[in-house]
């Protein structure tokens, strides 16, 4: 499947220090081949004056592996970009589940951590 879709979220704080509730606004699009998808995300936070977004590109190696690499970026304002890679691999567990182990860098002198490894579980019903 291949689009674009806009969207809207609304962020309602969960503890009595966090601050009020604020939205954002944003878009992510795909192209979609038999073997190849190609996915991005951007969206804008007027309460942060924050923009966050990824690019990422998904393989297909057989039936079931699907090698991801992502490059994900944040800027906001008055503050160093912060921007980061990972490299992945999800298995087709079935039709209706997949898990992932990924591994997360920075690649700006900003940043809130020095490494990460992901592990991800995509469930559909």
């Amino acid at each position: 499947m291949s689009g674009l879709a806009p969207f809207a979220e609304v962020e309602i704080p969960t503890h009595e220090d966090d601050r009020d509730t604020y939205g954002l606004v944003g878009f992510s699009t795909m192209w979609s081949t038999h073997r190849f998808e190609l996915n991005q995300s951007a969206e804008y936070s007027p309460e942060e004056e924050a923009l966050e977004g990824s690019v990422a590109m998904v393989g297909k190696v057989g039936q079931r592996f699907f090698p991801v690499v992502e490059f994900i970026w944040a800027v906001a304002d008055g503050a160093t970009p912060q921007n980061s890679m990972i490299g992945g691999l999800k298995y087709q567990i079935n039709k209706y589940a997949a898990v992932g182990i990924g591994y997360q860098v920075p690649v700006t002198d900003a940043r809130e951590f020095t490494h990460q490894v992901l592990l991800h579980a995509d469930l559909e019903w």
